[in-house]
């Protein structure tokens, strides 16, 4: 988080806000209560600075600390007509020094006015995503905005080596198996990278989401027989979709290579390198802020910072606010504002008396849903109940294990509870009621890998294809699949599908990247299946039930995908209805109706399928239903780096 104690650059040299926070605080003072807010709403000091002149305030301690302040601006500054450094102290106490006080501002104003702002705050925020995947599938719902994303790749291993995934105690060592990933690391690069590609930057025109690469593990180099030269030839095609500009490189290499735990001299140049480059891409997000905002910003982080406080209460921010003389009506248009800038998190449609002043809050808790998991999954963990079991096996998550002693100092009482923290996550699609006590997190389930699918599917159906869900530049940004198995259980109330095995009663096919969904109120079964490129719809349905119940499920898909997107902010993650193209059996891709739904196009080379579209294929094209609400998304946002940690997996 940032430091309260910032400080904001004049353009013409530095200066401490706080003298700028007490010169709000004496004209606040000095003017009736919605006057002296008035006067704060400017977001242009130079503005600011005429109100005060045109107003008369300058005078008594408002005088002082205006000649403070431009003392400090002007110092150093010239202009052609030989007037170096502004007669600032002609700015003086009395009632008298108005005319001499306007000179002076006016002065300071025109030289200001082509330079940069006089006032402009820089705030670096770090979220880290961890390495596990189950997280990185839930982290894009608290990242927008995001300046810059940091991908980090170990370079004892090769690219296309599969990722491990397991966690580590306190002196790094493994208490949970190290168990493969279905994906490698240049996939799970590939995956990263189009997913903050899908997330919208707003504030400064042409701003756009950067990347860097570091690698770790510089030393152990000799352990991987490919050479660092490989691996950023490698990585140069990966980041092919990135525009040039937007990929921060290390001199002619896209790797910064370092070793972290014991770095020597050139290390720690590497590092100085980082911080520059950090430093520099992190404040490229421009957001004109009013000068009140940044006060009640400064007063609220120092509080927090002093009362180690990650929430805030409401009570608290109207005590703060009180003081500022800042009505209920501002505090909430600044909470609304901090929130779309990623400072502070607000969601009061779900928790109205508590502000996140640390965003990384409610993602800390799900770091530790996941590291539990795999505790109770490697057996870490003795005596448990058969519910907690669950969590492991099938995703179920309930408040009452969120309570337990493993969650300690993931909440605090009254503001942020264990309950309220589900809530959070139904909103942002992450998780799913089961019923009162229960949820589910599809984020937590286990993998099936993608040749093995087929056993969890039903048999091939001569009066119904299968539908596939065809995306932007077939790429599917982390964390689609989920939301959409979410949002069809709590939007649609689509159910787990159940089987008979060895006399047990189990899920038929429950997976993070598989599942198998039974219809709330008929005889239908689907089984979604998340490809590397597409996403796969089974029917399991009579054939007199197909006219009517494939368009209402390909809509309820259709919107589910969107509710996905639009909760985690994505954008160019629509879906389109398609098939499987038959024009490379070997190579499963996807071929979309053209507008008449006549034919079927490649997705792949654009050409047009011979022998158009089957009965089968048709059934999925019938008349629209009415389409569903899309949900209310929560944000957080500003200018912040986003730390994808691949070292860890």
């Amino acid at each position: 988080m940032c430091d309260p104690n910032f400080s904001v650059s004049t353009g013409l040299c530095e200066a401490p806000i706080l003298a700028f926070r007490q010169l709000t605080l004496e004209l606040i003072k000095a003017l009736p209560s919605a006057e002296g807010f008035e006067l704060l709403k400017y977001e242009d000091i130079n503005q600011f600075l005429a109100y005060v002149v045109r107003k008369g305030l300058l005078k008594g301690r408002v005088a002082k600390v205006v000649k403070e302040m431009v003392q400090a601006a002007s110092k150093g500054s010239s202009s052609s007509d030989g007037s170096e450094g502004v007669a600032a102290s002609s700015v003086g106490t009395g009632s008298g020094d108005s005319a001499a006080s306007t000179a002076v501002v006016s002065k300071v104003v025109a030289k200001t006015k082509e330079e940069k702002p006089l006032f402009k705050l820089q705030i670096i925020l770090f979220l880290d995503s961890g390495g596990q995947p189950q997280f990185h599938e839930v982290v894009a719902a608290f990242s927008h905005n995001v300046s810059l994303v940091l991908v980090f790749i170990k370079l004892n291993e090769r690219l296309d080596a599969l990722c491990t995934n397991a966690f580590t105690d306190e002196e790094g060592k493994w208490f949970t198996e190290q168990c493969p990933s279905l994906l490698t690391n240049e996939q799970m690069v590939v995956q990263f990278v189009h997913t903050m590609m899908c997330k919208p930057v707003t504030g400064s025109e042409g701003m756009h989401t950067r990347f860097m690469v570091i690698g770790t593990h510089r030393d152990l180099m000799h352990e991987c027989d490919e050479t660092l030269a490989q691996k950023n030839k490698r990585l140069a095609s990966l980041f092919r979709p990135v525009p040039e500009e937007d990929l921060v490189m290390n001199g002619n290499d896209i790797i910064f290579a370092v070793n972290a735990k014991n770095p020597d001299e050139n290390d720690d140049k590497c590092f100085d390198l980082i911080r520059e480059k950090v430093a520099d891409l992190s404040g490229a997000l421009d957001v004109d802020t009013p000068i009140a905002f940044l006060v009640l910003l400064n007063d609220v982080n120092k509080y927090a910072e002093e009362q180690r406080k990650k929430v805030v209460s409401m009570e608290e921010f109207q005590a703060i606010a009180g003081r500022l003389k800042m009505e209920r009506q501002s505090l909430e248009a600044a909470l609304v504002f901090f929130n779309q800038m990623s400072v502070w998190m607000y969601v009061p449609s779900v928790l109205p008396g508590a502000v996140f002043v640390d965003p990384q809050m409610p993602l800390d808790s799900i770091n530790r849903i996941v590291q539990y998991s795999f505790r109770v999954g490697g057996g870490a963990i003795a005596g448990l109940a058969a519910s907690e079991c669950r969590l492991w096996k099938e995703g179920v998550v309930s408040s009452e294990m969120l309570k337990g002693e493993e969650f300690r100092g993931c909440f605090v009482r009254g503001l942020f509870e264990a309950g309220d923290a589900l809530k959070l996550f139904e909103k942002l699609y992450i998780v799913a009621p089961l019923n009162e006590r229960e949820f589910i997190m599809p984020a937590m389930l286990q993998t099936v890998a993608e040749k093995d699918m087929e056993r969890y599917v039903p048999a091939p159906s001569e009066h119904v294809s299968p539908l596939f869900l065809h995306f932007h530049m077939s790429r599917i940004a982390k964390g689609v699949f989920c939301s959409t198995h979410t949002c069809m259980r709590s939007k649609y109330g689509w159910t787990t599908a159940y089987t008979m095995v060895k006399s047990k009663i189990v899920p038929a096919c429950l997976f993070r990247n598989a599942v198998r969904l039974q219809h709330p109120t008929k005889a239908v079964e689907i089984t979604l299946l998340h490809a590397l490129k597409h996403f796969e719809v089974h029917l399991d349905a009579s054939q007199a039930d197909l006219p009517i119940i494939c368009p209402e499920i390909r809509d309820m898909l259709m919107d589910a995908v969107d509710s996905a997107a639009s909760a985690f902010r994505f954008k160019n993650s629509r879906a389109s209805v398609a098939f499987q193209c038959p024009c490379s059996p070997d190579d499963v891709h996807t071929a979309t109706p053209n507008e008449a739904h006549s034919n079927l196009i490649c997705t792949l080379t654009g050409k047009k399928i011979r022998g158009g579209l089957t009965p089968a294929q048709r059934v999925w094209l019938g008349p629209r239903t009415a389409p569903g609400e899309t949900s209310d998304c929560v944000c957080v946002c500003l200018v912040y780096t986003l730390l994808f940690d691949l070292s860890q997996c």
